[in-house]
């Protein structure tokens, strides 16, 4: 009955990624192939830096709600708290986005990216919306509405594209596009969660505790956002646009595996969470789970290396997006364990060895990507970001006695 539950309920989240992602691909390509790679390149590097702020509005809360006391003001607590840290982000953005601009050296962010940077920022409060909506759905193990919203959203996402390349033609457009997107799923899922939402008051005794409880995890997903991020923002410093752009177009495709680890993870969170009393129980339950990530790993690794080639189809300019893919591609069943024993450490409330992890090797991911992007440029941070993983995945499984785990008698 379990396994039935997570398969659907991971069926229904890679759905709406492929929706979501569906229509992300489509408008890298017809940025691609619009404006071409140096602005693609600008495009990466606005969103890149927006996005650093997506792990703040994210920072571990759903865990933390989900382990929370169910009460009448939990999801409105949640909502607010949210809502406040998106507004506090868009004004301190924009203000850093001002100084990095006004800097005398290039440090990734200039004066004509800035216009960007203010109109991306307003997606903030609604990707914060949806993600409060996300815990509602993660909770009652509905993410059927995730599929629904993300159609509709993603529809909304290609027309409002495809109306900017034909009437403005302006960059800034695509930026409003993704606005509107985030305003859909934000919206659509407070809606969906009406019965959630007892209370319109929030309490800020529930809002800061939540905060509170969250602090280790969110640190941990921090570190991880600046981990995975911090490739292209560094490529930018020693490279030209047109390079982050075939780096950034390459991950993008590779982006969109690595959620397959984590949309089962999210549908058997709830159930780690209540046999971390069990061990046994908990052992049996991971054991057979690596399997199943390690399956799944193996096949999208073997298929995605096959299809590669369809990379510079879509988009001729891009060819040289092709041997990153496959360099990132071929590490998948290494994401594929970490994201599994990640969630598992975070059931047992391990988030402080977690971040001690993803600290040492966040510092480890930026100085090897300092010393080998100069000499050979994004395949240098391809390859950083799969070394990178391997040593992760060699502390979780230390920290989780992993060997001892698989043995079926322990």
């Amino acid at each position: 009955m379990r396994e039935k539950i997570v398969a659907k309920n991971t069926a229904y989240q890679l759905l709406a990624r492929l929706a979501t992602s569906g229509a992300g691909f489509g408008v890298a390509i017809f940025i691609a192939n619009h404006f071409g790679a140096g602005v693609f390149g600008d495009f990466s590097k606005v969103t890149s830096f927006v996005a650093l702020a997506f792990i703040f509005l994210d920072f571990g809360l759903n865990a933390s709600f989900l382990k929370t006391k169910d009460s009448k003001s939990l999801f409105s607590s949640l909502l607010f708290l949210r809502i406040g840290l998106a507004l506090g982000f868009i004004l301190s953005l924009n203000l850093f986005a001002l100084f990095l601009a006004g800097q005398n050296i290039n440090l990734g962010i200039t004066n004509h990216l800035l216009p960007g940077v203010l109109i991306f920022t307003l997606t903030l409060p609604f990707h914060g919306i949806y993600l409060t909506a996300l815990a509602g759905f993660q909770k009652n193990l509905r993410y059927r509405y995730t599929l629904i919203l993300s159609v509709i959203a993603s529809l909304i996402l290609a027309s409002m594209v495809g109306l900017t390349l034909l009437r403005s033609g302006r960059i800034e457009g695509i930026y409003w596009a993704y606005v509107f997107y985030w305003g859909v799923l934000g919206v659509g899922g407070l809606l969906l969660n009406r019965n959630e939402l007892k209370s319109l008051l929030p309490k800020i005794k529930i809002a800061r505790s939540i905060f509170t409880s969250s602090i280790p995890l969110g640190i941990v997903l921090l570190l991880n956002v600046i981990y995975f991020r911090s490739d292209i923002l560094i490529l930018g410093q020693f490279r030209e646009s047109s390079e982050v752009g075939y780096y950034a177009y390459a991950y993008k495709f590779f982006d969109f595996a690595l959620t397959i680890p984590l949309f089962i993870a999210n549908a058997l969170f709830p159930y780690l969470l209540k046999e971390k009393a069990q061990e046994v129980g908990q052992r049996s339950t991971i054991r057979k789970y690596v399997k199943i990530f390690l399956s799944f790993a193996i096949l999208f690794s073997l298929l995605g290396f096959t299809l590669a080639p369809l990379i510079s189809f879509f988009s001729p300019d891009f060819s040289e997006s092709l041997h990153l893919f496959r360099v990132l591609i071929l590490s998948l069943p290494i994401f594929f364990l970490t994201s599994l024993l990640q969630w598992v450490a975070v059931a047992r409330n391990y988030q402080g060895s977690l971040a001690l992890i993803y600290g040492l090797t966040l510092v480890l991911n930026i100085v090897l990507n300092i010393i080998f992007i100069p000499i050979v440029g994004a395949l240098g941070a391809a390859l950083t970001t799969v070394f990178c993983e391997g040593v992760i995945l060699l502390f979780l499984a230390f920290k989780m006695q992993f060997l001892e785990i698989m043995r079926k008698n322990v």
